[in-house]
Formats: C-alpha cells, structure tokens, sequence
C-alpha cells in the first residue's frame, strides 16, 4: 500500500460512481456501524462484496490503493459525464432571466430531438 501524501493525486470519479460507492457504503455502515470501511476493504480485497452486475462493474475499475483513498481520505475528484454536463447547461439556461438564454435551451431541445437522444432532465 502506497503511504499517502500531500501530494498525492486526487482520483478522478463520476458522479455515479460516487453514488454507487456511497450506497454501498451506507449498507456496511448500517450492518457494521464503526467498522464499516474496514469490512468493505476487507471484503474488496477478498473480491467477497456481493453486488449487482452494475455495482461490481463500477467497483472494479478502481485499485485497492483508490478505494482506500476514496473510502478514508476523501482525495477524490468528481468529474462530469458530458451528459451531466449538458444537463447543467440546458437548466441554467432555462433559469436565465434573458429570453435569448431561452431560446438556446429549445436549440439543445430540439438538436437532442433531432439525433434521437433521451438525456433524463432535459427531454
């Protein structure tokens, strides 16, 4: 295991990803209250986590060294999905009070429309 430093390198993770480990996270602290990040280590390396396809697939992207750092020291970067990121884009546009804002909001309407794309928050 690498020892952590100041300069150590914030691991970049979606906001999904975070969301599933966050989950799993919760689930092992309610059944082992103070020893929750240690069972969920422990069981990461034992590969014994049991989980759905979904949630394994997102786990075992990340090192033993990441999870360690996500789990304990909170060195993570969340970084967007360009999906999220046009979400985030198409509702500050909406809330622009200048009506020229509006009509760039029904551009990304239509041009999702056109390319027959569902993008949940925006169509």
């Amino acid at each position: 295991m690498t020892i952590m430093s100041s300069e150590t390198k914030k691991v970049e993770i979606t906001n999904c990803e975070y969301k599933v480990i966050k989950n799993i996270l919760a689930f092992y602290k309610h059944t082992f209250q103070e020893k929750d990040k240690e069972m969920f280590i422990r069981d990461f390396i034992n590969a014994r986590v049991k989980l759905s396809n979904y949630m394994e697939s997102v786990i075992k992207r990340f090192t033993l060294d990441e999870i360690i750092t996500i789990t304990y020291t909170n060195n993570y970067k969340l970084v967007y999905t360009p999906e999220e990121n046009l979400v985030d884009y198409y509702k500050e546009l909406q809330c622009s009070p200048y009506c020229f804002n509006k009509d760039k909001a029904e551009v990304v309407l239509e041009v999702l429309n056109i390319l027959e794309l569902k993008i949940k928050g925006i169509n």
